[in-house]
């Protein structure tokens, strides 16, 4: 399995298996005083996979501040890989809402992504002073 890519957003949506996202490429928030809630942000990864990778995978998601603490409690679920017919490789696109994301601090974050107990992508987040 690998990675073909992943992005932070404002909103996005998978459509079978057609992506449809706005505000591509958040790596910055802004908030005027902390603790700073920020409403909605979404996460985009899409991994290309093979016959050895279909059925079920456990995903993790953790929203980190500069020490390494969590943010928010993590969050997780399960995806199923499937291929269909004759199909050799396939694609397929997490698409998860981080809602009423609380910080605490400004500075450097990540939000960081692991596949059954792997990390397969972190992604910078800076929360900086409005």
């Amino acid at each position: 399995m690998e990675l073909g890519f992943a992005f932070l957003c404002d909103a996005a949506q998978d459509s079978g298996g057609k992506l449809h996202a706005l505000g591509i490429g958040v790596d910055v928030l802004r908030a005027a005083s902390m603790p700073a809630v920020h409403a909605r942000l979404s996460l985009v990864v899409r991994l290309t996979y093979g016959r050895a990778d279909e059925g079920e995978h456990d995903f993790s998601i953790a929203v980190l501040d500069a020490d390494g603490k969590e943010v928010v409690a993590p969050v997780g679920g399960q995806m199923t890989l499937r291929l269909g017919g004759d199909d050799m490789s396939g694609s397929a696109n997490l698409v998860v809402d981080l809602q009423n994301t609380r910080f605490t601090t400004y500075g450097p974050h990540e939000v960081s992504v692991s596949l059954d107990g792997r990390p397969i992508v972190t992604l910078p987040l800076a929360v900086r002073r409005l």
